[in-house]
């Protein structure tokens, strides 16, 4: 017999037939255009809140988000014949762009406000920022999201005297010499940021100004995380705790803590290795060259905090064999 699907994802199913029959109606011109924002800022919301009985502050969030795709999900499936609302809602597009803009700046802001108070008394960043976080959204998908922005505006807008930074952990391995990995990461950046006017000009005068400074704009946005992303391989450490072992790579990868626990074996690795189920890739632009082989029914939180099943991970360090030796060292006094 088919399995109900889990909770989580009722909504997400009735959110997608109600689009798709609306997309259908308004084929067939059979429904006018109220309806749709009726239903996903009251209907919805209600079946929102029937499902998993949210807090006030987690709810006026689903109610606005649901509010704007309304706007953009009418702004294509409503013929233009048949707008006269979603006209007038579709002027105010830009502002609400804008306002959606500030508000993550302003956030980002009191994120890092809040940061350089706690730095005066610590220098681990990364927990500052947890910390931060929590304090703000608790312990979500959100926080999981907010936390990996935050980094990247800390690692390439906001971090000073990165070589005095802490990190959890005791014995500590870097990874940015093996095979060049920062060196290419910083040539990358330094090709666009000559690339970076020529294409504007390009644009600006093949195309229009408007496409010029869309490009543009989505250039720099790609450029501030490949900065932060090489600012924190520099500085960020593979660490050795006592009961894990604590993955930080650059800021782009989800870290993770692999209890000692969990390790079934650990050895030298070499050649490619392709991206598959039940493995996780921590190489950047260096080579693969420690393996650590995971027991049967391990997993560990992805970028977004979910729950990954895996068997293997790869890390590409620049003292591979001493890792290696010392995580045998922790494996047996721990597990053994």
């Amino acid at each position: 017999m088919a399995l109900l699907p889990q909770r989580k994802y009722w909504f997400a199913l009735i959110l997608l037939a109600m689009t798709a029959s609306y997309y259908i109606a308004f084929r067939l011109r059979v429904v006018p255009e109220w309806t749709l924002l009726f239903d996903f800022t009251v209907t919805l919301p209600l079946i929102y809140w029937w499902l998993y009985r949210p807090g006030l502050k987690k709810m006026l969030m689903r109610w606005l988000s649901l509010a704007m795709l309304a706007i953009f999900i009418g702004r294509y499936i409503i013929p233009e014949q048949s707008k006269a609302i979603f006209h007038a809602l579709e002027d105010y597009r830009y502002i609400s762009l804008a306002l959606g803009a500030i508000a993550e700046i302003a956030v980002g802001a009191f994120l890092i406000y809040k940061l350089t108070g706690m730095l005066r008394l610590s220098r681990n960043a990364d927990e500052a920022l947890k910390q931060s976080i929590a304090g703000l959204l608790g312990q979500n998908t959100y926080a999981a999201l907010a936390l990996f922005e935050a980094r990247i505006w800390y690692y390439a807008l906001f971090m000073r005297k990165g070589a005095s930074l802490e990190f959890s952990g005791g014995r500590r391995f870097g990874y940015a010499r093996n095979g060049g990995n920062a060196s290419n990461q910083l040539g990358f950046i330094i090709a666009i940021l000559f690339e970076l006017p020529l294409m504007h000009m390009l644009l600006h005068f093949i195309w229009s100004p408007t496409a010029a400074i869309v490009a543009s704009a989505l250039s720099a946005w790609a450029l501030l995380y490949m900065v932060a992303d090489y600012r924190a391989t520099l500085y960020r450490p593979v660490s050795l705790a006592n009961d894990a072992i604590l993955i930080r790579c650059g800021v782009l990868a989800a870290d993770a803590a692999i209890p000692y626990s969990m390790v079934q074996a650990v050895h030298a690795a070499s050649g490619t290795v392709r991206r598959r189920a039940g493995v996780r890739r921590y190489i950047q632009l260096g080579a693969p060259n420690v393996l650590i082989e995971l027991k049967p029914g391990s997993s560990l939180p992805d970028l977004f905090g979910r729950q990954q099943s895996l068997e293997k991970v790869y890390l590409s360090l620049d003292d591979p064999a001493e890792f290696i030796q010392e995580v045998w060292k922790k494996v047996f006094v721990t597990v053994g």
